[in-house]
């Protein structure tokens, strides 16, 4: 079961490491920029789904250059009790088909940061 648990870790790293770096590139704009600093768009930068750790790590990269991150973690923290926990986006993350009319991982990823309120609405690019 340990070896089991490893196996799927890896692929998972692995294939969320592909997936996002294929489409690393894509920059999505705000729209309505952010007045405060002007932020007009972001680059996702970094996703690391943390299996032992039940954890998703995503870190991304505003137009003035600012890096921000967010742990999805599990429990949820305090003072965000309606955002998902790493567990259960880990498991939507395993069912979730990125086919057809479906929208990419990256796409999924921003869009949940927005959904929780750590961006504003975004565009693609």
């Amino acid at each position: 079961m340990r070896m089991t648990t490893a196996k799927l870790a890896i692929a998972i790293y692995l294939f969320t490491a592909c997936a996002v770096g294929i489409k690393a590139q894509t920059i999505y704009s705000l729209n309505s920029p952010q007045p405060v600093s002007s932020i007009t768009s972001v680059h996702l930068q970094r996703f690391e789904v943390l299996v032992e750790q039940q954890a998703i790590l995503i870190a991304w990269r505003d137009s003035n250059g600012t890096v921000s991150s967010v742990t999805y973690s599990t429990p949820a923290p305090a003072n965000r009790p309606g955002q998902p926990t790493g567990l259960a986006l880990i498991g939507a993350l395993n069912k979730a088909n990125f086919s057809g009319v479906n929208p990419s991982l990256e796409t999924a990823i921003i869009n949940r940061l927005v959904t929780d309120g750590y961006l504003p609405a975004v565009t693609p690019q």
